[in-house]
């Protein structure tokens, strides 16, 4: 990124960490993903939304623990409720970030020139 650039969303940091870092991808992918990112408005927006969308639902489901934590009394169903809570929400929100990206797939093909800069980033037809 260049001095002086808008800050990308935390989302887009994630997946670049994970994917390079973590998936082994390497550099490529993250001149792939930055390149992608730049030429295709779509995913930017779909970025941001999925930023906010994670970021709120997240601190909603915190306060939602953090209340259930003040007022339930019993130890069994306030542990069962710290696990099955937050994987419940990242499934729902896994299963959301999946229709949400599909939805922006299909909005970036429709435009003949990001479809073409599509190609090129990504070497697909």
């Amino acid at each position: 990124m260049k001095k002086g650039a808008l800050v990308r969303p935390g989302i887009y940091t994630i997946v670049e960490d994970v994917a390079a870092v973590d998936g082994g991808q390497g550099q490529q992918f993250r001149q792939l993903l930055d390149a992608r990112y730049q030429s295709s408005r779509p995913v930017r927006v779909l970025l941001q939304h999925l930023d906010w969308a994670w970021g709120l639902s997240g601190l909603v489901v915190a306060v939602v623990l953090i209340a259930l934590t003040g007022t339930l009394h019993r130890v069994d169903v306030l542990f069962v409720t710290g696990w099955i809570v937050p994987w419940a929400w990242a499934a729902v929100l896994a299963l959301l970030t999946r229709s949400m990206w599909k939805a922006a797939l299909e909005r970036e093909k429709a435009k003949p020139i990001t479809r073409r800069l599509w190609r090129m980033n990504t070497g697909k037809t």
